[in-house]
């Protein structure tokens, strides 16, 4: 890349783009040249992988048997079915685990199979699997199927004493596992490395997606919908849900994220789940056209978020299985209460963590700042990393401690994996997990000197010499000519925008603003004008 501009907080580079490839992508798809240099400059190959790009359809989803476990995972669901077992769907309070237990009790509900489900709490249960949770569940109302949706890779204590009580687990989750894959009837995780799926960064209401891909696939191989003369299900009226967990994780969407994501924007607009359209409908975005990954992400997912937040989200998973309009709109109106008592928690949040920069607590290096205070809202300390993220622009650990015992949450950035730094500091940690942008830990007050350093230093090898400016990576620089306009019609297939494909970034040469004015939401208005011109 090429640097076109730096201050002491910012650098804007020019990206590298082959021209003769421009030229060849300009060709095949009939596109304006900055169109194309757009596209070139988003990491492609070759015109397949382009046109997939471009034409982002289900029917070039992947083989969903692809994943080593499917085959053993789809017999023993579907031997739950036939012989009428038990089941418990076990899932997270995020807006990925909310979505990813939905769809499949919603595909139990249709198949008339009834199927229990858990949403563990944020504060009494942790991140996962619970053991002690699961045995009270057990007790109460035993089960011998358990599947784990958006958790699970990591509790092999718990898999291993739910064996002992005739319980089979099955785990479908994106998370990092441990060294070694829990030892599960089935595992569907791919960050798993021999997973054998070849798109690795799926959310986890993805991978629920795929494994009922494939569980509609097997039942059809058995005559099942003929011999109980089932209609069998329509799964892209299901995509809403998915589209909403793509979008909530920030998983990046390209590739079979993408076609999740575009697919299922358009279900979401008029969707068909009650429960859905309700909450849609009461913050009046049903039925608008052009529904786009911003919506979702910050005004959808954080009123789901806000219910696991401030106390327990199984609320949201009723609304997105319910058939009762009166339950659905007394949750959506619920839910805007809370998100508004989120939005007043993490106002405090903030205070509290400028007071505590502004009196030199804390530890922050060219490399990471890591926070900590006492009684600070659990709920509400990963937004607090993320906006942290965005001031300093390096990695963020904030960590609530009861008296001696801290709960943290990571926010990170594309050039270093929270995950493997954490990894790193696995000796200074009572538990953590996570992924390469976001993690979790728990740590003991008097290891967290030695985790702070461990920390800058797993982040500063990582960035190997980088300076953490905030980068500006410019797709192509404009010199004092007009834009085409047909460039502006080309940008929808280019579209959804959003982690891992952003909206095209230009710059401009030899302009100036004569004049700005913001406008609602995320929208400013400008007039520029050229050193020739008066206007």
């Amino acid at each position: 890349m090429k640097k076109i501009h730096e201050s002491d907080a910012e650098i804007f580079l020019l990206k590298d783009t082959d021209p003769t490839f421009v030229r060849k992508i300009q060709a095949a798809y009939n596109l304006t040249g900055l169109t194309a240099k757009i596209i070139a400059n988003r990491g492609f190959e070759t015109l397949d992988e382009i046109s997939h790009y471009l034409y982002p359809t289900l029917k070039n989803l992947p083989n969903p048997f692809l994943f080593k476990e499917m085959d053993t995972i789809v017999a023993r669901i579907t031997r739950a079915i036939v012989n009428g077992e038990s089941v418990m769907v076990y899932g997270d309070y995020d807006m990925d685990g909310i979505t990813s237990t939905a769809l499949l009790i919603n595909f139990f509900t249709y198949l008339g199979f009834p199927a229990g489900f858990y949403i563990p709490n944020r504060f009494q249960d942790g991140y996962g699997l619970n053991l002690s949770r699961l045995q009270e569940l057990h007790a109460s109302s035993p089960f011998t199927l358990l599947i784990t949706v958006d958790c699970g890779s990591t509790n092999e204590t718990a898999i291993q004493t739910l064996r002992q009580l005739g319980v089979d687990t099955l785990v479908t989750d994106h998370h990092q596992a441990s060294e070694r894959p829990p030892s599960a009837v089935g595992v569907l995780n791919p960050s798993i490395p021999g997973c054998g799926f070849p798109f690795h960064a799926l959310s986890g209401v993805g991978v629920a997606f795929f494994l009922l891909i494939a569980l509609r696939r097997h039942l059809r191989k058995l005559s099942f919908w003929k011999e109980y003369k089932i209609r069998e299900p329509d799964l892209r009226e299901w995509l809403d849900l998915v589209a909403t967990g793509t979008i909530a994780d920030m998983v990046p969407i390209r590739s079979v994220n993408r076609i999740l994501v575009r697919s299922g924007l358009t279900v979401l607009s008029r969707s068909r789940n009650l429960g859905f359209a309700t909450f849609l409908k009461n913050m009046g975005l049903y039925g608008q056209t052009g529904l786009t990954p911003w919506e979702v992400a910050f005004q959808v997912a954080p009123r789901f978020n806000a219910a696991g937040r401030m106390g327990d989200a199984t609320s949201c998973v009723s609304l997105l299985t319910t058939r009762d309009e009166t339950e659905a709109l007394e949750i959506a109106r619920n839910l805007e209460l809370l998100n508004r008592q989120r939005q007043q928690t993490e106002h405090e949040l903030l205070q509290r963590i400028d007071q505590a920069i502004a009196g030199g607590h804390g530890y922050i290096t060219p490399h990471v700042v890591v926070l900590w205070g006492e009684g600070w809202h659990e709920g509400v300390i990963g937004i607090g990393a993320s906006k942290l993220v965005e001031r300093f622009g390096r990695p963020v650990a904030l960590i609530s401690f009861d008296r001696n015992k801290g709960k943290g949450s990571l926010r990170g950035i594309p050039k270093a994996d929270i995950f493997k730094a954490l990894s790193r500091c696995h000796a200074y940690l009572e538990s953590f997990g996570g992924h390469p942008m976001a993690g979790g830990l728990k740590i003991n007050r008097e290891n967290l000197r030695g985790f702070c350093q461990c920390f800058s230093e797993a982040v500063r090898m990582q960035l190997n010499g980088m300076l953490l400016k905030k980068r500006w990576e410019v797709d192509a620089l404009i010199e004092n000519r007009a834009i085409p306009l047909d460039f502006f019609h080309e940008l929808s297939r280019l579209e959804p925008f959003g982690t891992g494909n952003p909206p095209p970034l230009l710059a401009l040469k030899g302009y100036r603003i004569l004049h700005k004015k913001l406008l609602k939401e995320r929208h400013i208005r400008v007039v520029l004008a050229t050193d020739a011109d008066t206007r």
